[in-house]
């Protein structure tokens, strides 16, 4: 028993210390994180040929000019690859193998909704829960779309960047331009995936809050939430064209099924994160019993999510639940449209458990160690594929080719 108490006394000081060393140097640690992660999106896309739905982007991408492309969905012939196949139209003509080339705006945006997401958490959490949603970001369903070529990732990066913007504006900081930076993460997912215009929800819902609160509307950010949508209208008519093309005979109707099988192929795909969850709640559980919090703990104690923050994470991991009825107009229904609610969901888990952990170091050290030691070791194993592929673009190409034949 004194033993057990001993262990306890010795590794929480010890927990403490490494939560504070990341606390001081989360920012080098992000930018280290970020590079690395680039340099194995990089292998993982080269190692991988484009497929069907990749393949009809790049495409339309390929056409001499972008009013072409432009042309191609006003016709209503696809709805969801406008603002990719722009963006990656100048980017065929480089010297790298089109499966990096084409990927290359999801990797970008990928690594954005990775930063933005961080510095939303990083503001009221210290720095090693930040860094454990990422890993957690990283291991989930989600990493799938940072080497798709399509426009799936540029939402996530939109609607990160929104929520990061709409927090500095609640803040006060640069208000003008970060009301300018949450209305054009919106329409930045709006242009991705049409869906994104039920985004609009989980911002009212929290920005709604916040005025009652303080009994005071802010009318910039309304602004923003209201004016957003109307970004569509120029592409609205192929969307509509596309809809009644397709519509009727879309593979993949809505139902009730397929939005709670969103959530579980969720867990199912690492389902031993939640695990590492149950298992660094005992732990943490047992290093905080019977011990005083320190000073730097008592600091923290009076951070966390403000109520509309919760708000909002909350009702942007319902996403899919919300969805489903408005999608039954629309004939279509698939777990790729709303997606977004994973960032949601990780950013959720990882909170609720500081929350329970009183939000000291030592439970976020924790915590974080067992994500990377599941996480870092599968996500960032294409380091060396990357590397190369960054050196010997041509030789890159030849070997996947090597490898069809």
């Amino acid at each position: 028993m004194i033993s057990g108490s001993t262990t306890r006394e010795k590794a929480g000081p010890v927990l403490e210390r490494i939560g504070a060393k990341v606390e001081e140097h989360a920012g080098a640690a992000m930018c280290v994180l970020l590079i690395l992660f680039m340099i194995a999106l990089v292998g993982r896309a080269s190692s991988v040929y484009l497929w069907y739905d990749e393949l009809v982007v790049v495409r339309v991408a390929s056409f001499p000019h972008w009013r072409d492309i432009w042309n191609f969905y006003a016709r209503g012939l696809d709805t969801i690859g406008l603002l990719y196949a722009l963006l990656i139209h100048p980017l065929l003509k480089l010297s790298a193998s089109a499966e990096i080339s084409a990927r290359l705006p999801a990797m970008v945006a990928f690594l954005v909704m990775m930063l933005c997401s961080f510095v939303f958490v990083r503001r009221r959490y210290p720095a090693v829960y930040a860094f454990a949603m990422l890993l957690l970001l990283m291991s989930l369903p989600l990493l799938d779309y940072a080497v798709f070529a399509k426009s799936y990732a540029l939402e996530f990066g939109g609607v990160a960047f929104a929520m990061m913007c709409w927090q500095s504006a609640m803040e006060g900081k640069s208000r003008g331009w970060n009301v300018v930076g949450l209305w054009f993460g919106l329409v930045l997912a709006l242009y991705s995936h049409s869906f994104a215009i039920f985004l609009f929800l989980p911002f009212a819902a929290a920005q709604g809050l916040r005025d009652y609160r303080r009994k005071r509307v802010d009318w910039p950010v309304w602004i923003a939430l209201v004016s957003y949508p109307l970004a569509l209208l120029p592409v609205l008519r192929g969307d509509l064209l596309a809809s009644k093309l397709y519509g009727s005979n879309f593979w993949s109707p809505p139902s009730a099924a397929l939005m709670k099988q969103t959530y579980i192929d969720y867990f199912v795909e690492d389902w031993r994160l939640i695990l590492i969850l149950f298992f660094a709640a005992v732990m943490v559980t047992a290093l905080l019993r019977e011990r005083t919090p320190s000073t730097e703990d008592t600091q923290r104690l009076t951070t966390g999510f403000l109520l509309p923050e919760w708000v909002f994470v909350v009702m942007l991991t319902a996403l899919p639940i919300y969805v489903l009825p408005p999608s039954y107009l629309l004939h279509a229904y698939r777990a790729d449209y709303v997606m977004s609610f994973a960032i949601g969901l990780a950013i959720l888990l990882v909170t609720v458990f500081a929350e329970h952990a009183r939000r000291t170091q030592a439970a976020g050290v924790v915590l974080l160690i067992l994500f990377a030691s599941v996480t870092l070791r599968k996500d960032l194993k294409t380091i060396p594929e990357g590397l190369h592929a960054m050196a010997h673009p041509a030789r890159s190409a030849c070997a996947i080719a090597g490898e069809l034949r």
